[in-house]
């Protein structure tokens, strides 16, 4: 055969080699993979539109109403000064008398409640955390939800997202309780959690 008629009898091939259309299979794999984009995007997209942890925390974080002390008496009364100072938002003066009152009285749930808010308000999480965790040692304290939803905001300020989820879910349990509506409200806007898991809730 000459080089002319070889290119001719090869001619015919190619032409049926580039005419060949896309195999049923592939056709089926296009859809599928532009479905897993859209759908990855999607995902990205929801998880940057969602609030910060600590976006949530100064949403949701409120100094908890106390009131100390109901009588009136002309005496110094440390109660009555405790919440005056607690009232006024002068955390760093009622730190000290909180300290002392609980040191005479350390039974008492309510003051130790406004220690750890006033621990909060200063930027003392550490101790705030010591405070809360000592509510949430008696199963029957009166306390005990305002501990889980003071603990869950503490450790939602750090991003620790996988301690917050339990005590929301006991508090989103307590169907009626005072932090219920709050509990689901802020389960649902919770960013994905991290991949580090908090000890477990303290009496489960």
């Amino acid at each position: 055969y000459s080089a002319h008629r070889i290119k001719q009898r090869l001619r015919p091939t190619h032409q049926r080699e580039a005419s060949t259309p896309p195999s049923p299979s592939r056709r089926r794999w296009w859809p599928l993979l532009l479905l897993a984009l859209a759908l990855l995007a999607l995902l990205l997209w929801w998880a940057l539109r969602r609030p910060s942890p600590q976006q949530l925390y100064a949403d949701y974080y409120q100094t908890y109403p106390l009131s100390l002390s109901q009588r009136a008496t002309e005496q110094p009364d440390p109660l009555a000064q405790i919440d005056r100072h607690y009232q006024n938002g002068e955390f760093d003066r009622a730190l000290p008398l909180l300290e002392q009152s609980l040191r005479e009285a350390p039974d008492q749930s309510q003051l130790r409640l406004a220690l750890a808010i006033t621990y909060l308000e200063l930027d003392r999480p550490a101790a705030a955390e010591t405070a809360l965790r000592e509510l949430l040692a008696n199963d029957f304290d009166p306390f005990r939800e305002q501990a889980q939803w003071y603990l869950a905001l503490l450790y939602l300020k750090r991003g620790e997202l996988t301690r917050v989820r339990p005590y929301l879910e006991s508090l989103a349990a307590e169907e009626g309780g005072d932090f219920y509506k709050r509990a689901r409200r802020l389960l649902g806007e919770l960013p994905l959690p991290n991949l580090h898991p908090g000890p477990p809730l303290p009496g489960k």
